[in-house]
């Protein structure tokens, strides 16, 4: 809370001793006046992977005070890496359920409520049975088989749903698509 400049006769008496400051100025930077986070990111989405690296995407946040924000990527909590773009291409992800969040951050570190979205990655397998124990609701994935997906569960909520199998995709009592979620079946190999 307090600045002093000395100037002492360095032991040889105070003859011609003096300071010269070349005009310096202090200033006062308050840290705390910036409080207000940026915005929540919107329209966050992953692109399945080719491999298995999703690709994500968002529209941007704003800020009242920082045009050029950052953007703090977390996988289950962790954050993995950071970003000035409104893209990220996660590193490769073995099989599992991942929450992946969108944080944005301004340069007084206020950040904004996140963007979360829940990807199921399953490597390419020959055959996907999906049973009701595989409901999806608020789901963004793409499930991908070398052969066959067979399905019984139920797709709701805001859920974006892609099967994709190179042979053949079935559609079994008990499978379902209700109105909110996205859908689409596709006959394509893993790789497309």
């Amino acid at each position: 809370s307090q600045l002093k400049l000395v100037t002492d006769n360095a032991g040889d008496n105070n003859h011609c001793d003096h300071g010269d400051w070349v005009d310096a100025k202090l200033q006062l930077l308050n840290s705390n006046s910036d409080v207000e986070p940026p915005t929540t990111p919107s329209n966050l989405t992953a692109i399945a992977p080719v491999s298995n690296n999703y690709q994500l995407s968002w529209s941007a946040s704003t800020d009242d005070t920082d045009s050029n924000l950052s953007y703090e990527i977390v996988a289950n909590g962790q954050i993995i890496d950071s970003t000035t773009n409104l893209s990220y291409l996660l590193p490769a992800l073995s099989a599992g359920t991942y929450t992946i969040t969108v944080q944005s951050k301004d340069h007084a570190n206020n950040r904004a409520a996140s963007k979360s979205i829940a990807l199921i990655y399953t490597p390419c397998v020959s055959t996907i049975n999906l049973t009701t124990s595989d409901n999806y609701t608020d789901a963004n994935l793409t499930l991908k088989a070398a052969n066959t997906i067979i399905a019984t569960n139920a797709v709701s909520g805001s859920s974006k749903v892609i099967y994709q199998a190179a042979n053949n995709i079935e559609f079994l009592p008990g499978f379902s698509v209700v109105t909110g979620g996205s859908f689409i079946a596709k006959i394509q190999g893993c790789d497309n």
